[in-house]
C-alpha cells in the first residue's frame, strides 16, 4: 500500500480526480468528491447514495452511459428539475500535455426513442465551469472540441458483487421450467442439463436442444494461484464455460483441487463471486476504471483482505484505477486518509460526503444503526462494561436504546474522530464517556464569548481545551478555508461541552476498586500497590493460583467485582450516565 502514497496520479493513465454533482438523485447539490488515490472506498449505510457515485462513475469514459443503471420508469420517473437545471455531473482529468485537470460535464436529455440519454455538453457558467478558449491547440486537439473537453478515454469495469452468480444459481433462484414425464422440480431439470454441460466441457461446439455454449477456456496458473491465496483453497485446474444451457445466458465455473472436481452447484457463492471478478481484473486493460459495488458479499475476513492485497497489486502494476462501495472494515483498514468518502445524510434528507475520513470514522459509520439508537464511545471493555450495567439499574429498557461502542486508540483518537464527525455532520446521537485523565482541569469554554482575536487562535484554543487538534475535511482540498474551518472547530467545542463525559476516576478499575472494597475486605491486601491496573494483576494471580495470567483472566475478575459495587463514588458514576441516556 505504500506506493499510493508516493507514486503521482499522473502515472496513471487518463486518471479521474474528482466528480461533483450540481443535480444527482438525492445527493447533496454541488457534491464534490475527490479521489486523490488510486483505490478508493465508498463508505456508509444503505441507501446513502454510493451505488448512484459508482453509476455516476461507469457513465464518465467516452462511449459510456449511467443509463445503463438509471433509467425512468412509470414507477419510478426520473425527477428534473426545471428546463435549466437537467440532472448533470461534472468530473475532471488531466490530458498528458497538461499539468491541470480540465472538467467534462455529462447531462441528462431525453430524446425521441431515448428517454435516458445522457450526454456530454458545454461548459456551463451556472456550474462554475470555465469557457474553452477559442484557439485549440495541436496538442489539445485530441482532447476537446470547439465547445468542449472529450470524454476521457478509459476502459471501465463495473463489477457487482452481489449480482456475480452462476448459471446454476441463476436457474435454481430465478429461472422456471415445464414439467414433463421426467422432470418435476427444477432438481430434475438441473440433473438434466448438468449431464449437458458436463459434454459440453468436452466439447466446445457441444449443442442440447438449441442450446449452445458460447465460449470455453482453461483459467491460466496465475489466475489459479490468485484464486487459491483468496479463498484459502488449492485449485488445480479450473474451467469457465459460458453457455444458455440453463436456458438464460450465464457462465459455469468447473473447479478441481486435490480431492474432487465440481462445479458452481457444490462450490460456494463467493468462489464463483470472486472467480468471475479476478477474471474481469485479470483481463482488463491496463489503467482501467475498475467498480466495485460491495465486494465483501459471501466472502469471509481472510478472504476480504488478501482480495484487496490483489486489487493494490493489480493497481500498481496495471495504473489501474479502482473505486469501491463497501460495509466492510476489511477494505478501510489501514487506508490513508483522503481514500475513504464517507457518506451521510443530512438534516435535510439529501446525502453528503466526508472526503478526507479516517479509518476510525468510516468504522463508526459503518456501524451506524438504522433505528438511531444512541451511540456512547468508550475506551476500552471494561468501560462498556460499567456502562452497560449503570443503564441497567437506571432503567433495563433503555438498555435497547442505546449501543456502547468501544472506539480503538484512546481517548485522543476517540477525541479527534467523534468531535470531526459530529463537527461535520452534526449528528445529534453520538456521546463519548471517557477515563476521567482525559479530563483536562480548565474553565469552560462557551463559543459565544469568544472574541475575533480568539478565532484566530482557535488551533491552539482545541489543543489547549480539549488536549488534542482535531483535523477537519475541508471544501477544497489542501486549499485554506478559514471560514468552513472555524465553522466546524466551533461545532467541535460546543459537541466537546455537550456530548462528551468523563468518568469520576481516573481509570474504570480504580472506579470498581473504591466501589467494592468496603464490602469485599481482602481487597485491603493489595493497599501497597497504587497502580490499580496492577492491583487487578496481582489480585487476579493469586484468585487463580498462578503468575501468568491474560487480559481475559483479568477481566472475569472485574466482572466479578464489577456486580457487588455500590457507594457514593460508584452513585455518582451512575448520575453521569444518567444524564447522557436521558438527554432527548
Amino acid at each position: 500500500m505504500d506506493f499510493m502514497l508516493t507514486r503521482p496520479l499522473k502515472s496513471y493513465p487518463n486518471f479521474i480526480e474528482g466528480i461533483r454533482f450540481p443535480l444527482y438523485k438525492k445527493l447533496k447539490p454541488n457534491l464534490d468528491i475527490n479521489f486523490s488515490y488510486p483505490f478508493t472506498a465508498l463508505v456508509g449505510p444503505n441507501g446513502c447514495g454510493k451505488t448512484s457515485v459508482l453509476h455516476a462513475l461507469f457513465g464518465c469514459p467516452i462511449k459510456q452511459s449511467t443509463s445503463q443503471f438509471w433509467f425512468s420508469t412509470a414507477m419510478d420517473p426520473i425527477v428534473e428539475g426545471d428546463s435549466k437545471s437537467p440532472n448533470r455531473y461534472i468530473y475532471r482529468y488531466t490530458p498528458s500535455h497538461l499539468s491541470s485537470p480540465v472538467e467534462v460535464l455529462k447531462i441528462r436529455r431525453a430524446r425521441a426513442g431515448n428517454p435516458d440519454y445522457w450526454e456530454p455538453d458545454k461548459p456551463r457558467k451556472q456550474d462554475g465551469m470555465l469557457a474553452l478558449p477559442e484557439k485549440i491547440s495541436k496538442k489539445d486537439m485530441p482532447y476537446r472540441s470547439a465547445s468542449r473537453w472529450n470524454p476521457v478515454k478509459k476502459n471501465v469495469v463495473y463489477i457487482d458483487f452481489r449480482s456475480e452468480i452462476s448459471a446454476f444459481d441463476k436457474f435454481f433462484n430465478f429461472g422456471t421450467f415445464t414439467k414433463g414425464k421426467t422432470i418435476n422440480s427444477k432438481q430434475d431439470y438441473l440433473r438434466v442439463r448438468s449431464k449437458a454441460l458436463l459434454r459440453a466441457i468436452n466439447n466446445s461446439f457441444y449443442t442440447y436442444r438449441g442450446r449452445k455454449v458460447q465460449a470455453k477456456y482453461q483459467l491460466d496458473d496465475v489466475t489459479l494461484k490468485v484464486l487459491s491465496k483468496i479463498l484459502n483453497k488449492a485449485y488445480s485446474e479450473a474451467f469457465v464455460v459460458e453457455h444458455n444451457l440453463f436456458d438464460a445466458p450465464g457462465f459455469s465455473i468447473i473447479f478441481k483441487d486435490k480431492l474432487n472436481r465440481y462445479s458452481e452447484a457444490v462450490a460456494g457463492s463467493g468462489e464463483v463471486a470472486i472467480a468471475s471478478a479476478v477474471l474481469k481484473v485479470m483481463n482488463a486493460p491496463k489503467g482501467s476504471l475498475i467498480l466495485m459495488d460491495e465486494p465483501e458479499v459471501s466472502l469471509h475476513p481472510a478472504a476480504q483482505k488478501e482480495l484487496r492485497a490483489f486489487l493494490l497489486e493489480k493497481i500498481n502494476t496495471e495504473g489501474h484505477q479502482i473505486i469501491v462501495s463497501t460495509h466492510s472494515r476489511y477494505f478501510i483498514d489501514e487506508l490513508p486518509r483522503g481514500a475513504i468518502k464517507v457518506f451521510y445524510q443530512t438534516p435535510n434528507g439529501d446525502f453528503d460526503v466526508i472526503n478526507d475520513a479516517s479509518s476510525e470514522q468510516a468504522f463508526v459509520r459503518i456501524g451506524e444503526t438504522i433505528d438511531n439508537k444512541k451511540e456512547i464511545f468508550v475506551e476500552d471493555e471494561l468501560m462498556k462494561l460499567l456502562v452497560e450495567r449503570a443503564v441497567k439499574i437506571i432503567d433495563e429498557d433503555l438498555l435497547n436504546t442505546i449501543d456502547v461502542k468501544v472506539l480503538p486508540g484512546g481517548g485522543p483518537q476517540i477525541k479527534q474522530t467523534i468531535l470531526s464527525d459530529i463537527a461535520v455532520t452534526g449528528s445529534q446521537q453520538r456521546y463519548a464517556l471517557l477515563d476521567g485523565d482525559q479530563k483536562l482541569q480548565v474553565t469552560k469554554i462557551e463559543t459565544e464569548n469568544l472574541t475575533s482575536s480568539d478565532l484566530k487562535n482557535l488551533d491552539q484554543i482545541i489543543v489547549n481545551y480539549i488536549g488534542c487538534d482535531v483535523k477537519f475535511p475541508l471544501d477544497g482540498g489542501n486549499k485554506p478555508n478559514t471560514e468552513q474551518k472555524i465553522k466546524y472547530q466551533l461545532a467541535a467545542i460546543e459537541a466537546y461541552n455537550s456530548k462528551f463525559y468523563f468518568c469520576n476516576t481516573e481509570i474504570p478499575e480504580e472506579l470498581i476498586w473504591n466501589s467494592t472494597i468496603h464490602i469485599v475486605p481482602t481487597l485491603s491486601n493489595y493497599d501497597s500497590e497504587p497502580d490499580y491496573k496492577k492491583k487487578f494483576i496481582k489480585l487476579t494471580c493469586d484468585a487463580l493460583d498462578t503468575d501468568d495470567v491474560t487480559s481475559s483472566d483479568i477481566l472475569h475478575e472485574q466482572k466479578r467485582l464489577l456486580s457487588k459495587m455500590s457507594g457514593p463514588l460508584w452513585n455518582e458514576f451512575i448520575n453521569t450516565v444518567r444524564q447522557i441516556v436521558t438527554t432527548p
